[in-house]
């Protein structure tokens, strides 16, 4: 018998030690699995490789355990749901803290779900391999040697409110190009990383012979004493590998290494809007190399060794931010950046590219937001498409204030989220047609206007929507605003 079949039997024998203290019933797996596991079963106890097979479906109900043997893996070929509630949970686990199970791994074209699920002590818990659409929502990653949470190629991915704590490597991204045009996306939002000692998000497009794509999404998402930030490589030995990547709205605090870092190599590219983001005493705060095409504004940078560094002819447009108590702000920068030339419109200091060099008075060492007197308030680009929308946590007028407060997505950081403003459409005939195609929430609302996007007022009385649906609205034409949006009211 070899040491490692050795160690399986040992963990089970413990497990069944345990049984009669602990639980009156318990459920021994193995092999071919599927069907529905209720938690009159608890635990599942996972003694050897156990695979779904394909056209079969495992369902695991609200307050299943499940405990894996040491170095034991799940593979799912068929369908898999494991929908727990915030009241009761189903836990993956190894059933001794000092042992790991290896892996539970997707591999499907198929709609997974994952929600209250709590993972612990594996190898890399959670992998999804295949083409298929993923969700993880409000799970937490505990312990993880390898990679947490991991999505390969041809997928749709969406993480939400999730926890990864203690984990080697947060959630990992590859997407190989070699025989196929694939395409891997993401949004991963609201989500805490703290105590990830390698890379919390990282993310590949290796293109061989055909074209990869990654296109993601990481916004309002916490990251606090982790080795790296966000860490995107793209590369490109024959074919065409490209990224799209759009980090908004996140806190960046006690990074060992790099917040953000954007590398490439050969012929790729990539694509990095970094918008209203809070980089607090990392190492470096962004490094971006050709052929990466960076665009970074409204963002606070403090307390770093150094601030931003570029390597090349792009990642250029660095504007409307604030570097505050960094060893050095620009690497790679004409002097241009950090010479301050002028005043912006609050009357700070500034250079040609609207940067100030101020504190950003927060209101906190643990709580950024800004507080009234903050140079930060209004200081960033009047690009209308990052307005501020809401008022707290924003402050001042529409004028994006700067770091996590401001923008269209710092609504998602009050501690109870509103409805928020919904986008209309404008088409001009005889009179205005407001339309939104997102489908509201039945609520009251209100229609507001401005002739710039300040000031907003009210048109008209406020309205209730009595059913989930589209809004269509007709305006008067004569009406001078130039701008509209639809609040909703409490």
């Amino acid at each position: 018998m070899n040491t490692r079949i050795k160690s399986n039997v040992y963990g089970l024998v413990m497990i069944l030690a345990l049984l009669p203290s602990c639980c009156g019933a318990q459920t021994i797996l193995s092999g071919n699995i599927s069907g529905t596991w209720q938690p009159s079963g608890n635990p599942y106890i996972i003694s050897a490789n156990a695979t779904v097979p394909n056209g079969q479906t495992l369902t695991i109900q609200p307050g299943v355990t499940v405990w894996i043997a040491q170095g034991i893996s799940i593979t799912v070929n068929g369908g898999i749901q494991a929908v727990g509630t915030s009241l009761q949970h189903i836990t993956f686990q190894a059933p001794i803290s000092s042992q790991y199970w290896n892996t539970l791994s997707v591999n499907n074209g198929l709609t997974n779900l994952f929600s209250y699920c709590d993972f612990a002590n594996a190898t890399n818990s959670l992998a999804f391999v295949g083409t298929s659409s993923n969700q993880v929502n409000y799970c937490t990653f505990t312990n993880a040697m390898g990679t947490a949470l991991t999505f390969n190629n041809q997928s749709s991915n969406e993480v939400l409110f999730s926890t990864f704590q203690n984990v080697n490597n947060g959630i990992g991204m590859v997407v190989n190009g070699d025989w196929t045009h694939l395409t891997l996306r993401a949004n991963i939002m609201n989500c805490s990383f703290s105590n990830c000692w390698g890379q919390a998000v990282s993310g590949a497009a290796n293109a061989g012979v055909l074209s990869a794509t990654n296109i993601c999404a990481i916004e309002n998402c916490s990251f606090n004493a982790v080795g790296s930030g966000c860490s995107f490589n793209v590369s490109d030995n024959s074919g065409f590998a490209t990224a799209n990547l759009q980090i908004q709205n996140n806190i960046f605090d006690k990074v060992t290494n790099t917040a953000i870092s954007l590398t490439s190599s050969y012929g790729a590219v990539g694509q990095a809007t970094l918008i209203n983001n809070i980089i607090l005493s990392a190492n470096n705060g962004v490094i971006s190399q050709d052929r990466w095409d960076a665009t970074v504004m409204d963002n606070v940078i403090m307390g770093c060794t150094n601030a931003i560094t570029d390597t090349g002819s792009l990642s250029r447009n660095v504007e409307y931010n604030d570097f505050f108590h960094n060893a050095t702000n620009f690497i790679g920068y004409t002097s241009d950046y950090g010479t301050v030339v002028f005043v912006n419109h609050n009357g700070t200091p500034c250079d040609l590219l609207f940067n100030i060099y101020q504190n950003p008075l927060f209101i906190a060492t643990n709580d950024f937001t800004l507080q009234t007197n903050s140079p930060c308030i209004d200081a960033g680009t009047p690009n209308v498409a990052y307005m501020d929308m809401s008022f707290p946590p924003s402050q001042g007028t529409g004028l994006p204030d700067l770091g996590i407060c401001g923008g269209p997505l710092a609504v998602n950081w009050l501690p109870v989220i509103p409805s928020a403003p919904a986008p209309i459409l404008l088409s001009a005939s005889r009179a205005i047609r407001l339309s939104c195609t997102d489908v509201l929430e039945r609520g009251s609302y209100q229609i507001q206007s401005s002739t710039h996007w300040t000031n907003w007022t009210d048109y008209g009385s406020p309205f209730y929507i009595t059913t989930t649906s589209n809004f269509v609205q007709y305006v008067d034409a004569t009406n001078r605003a130039e701008f509209f949006r639809l609040q909703s009211l409490p």
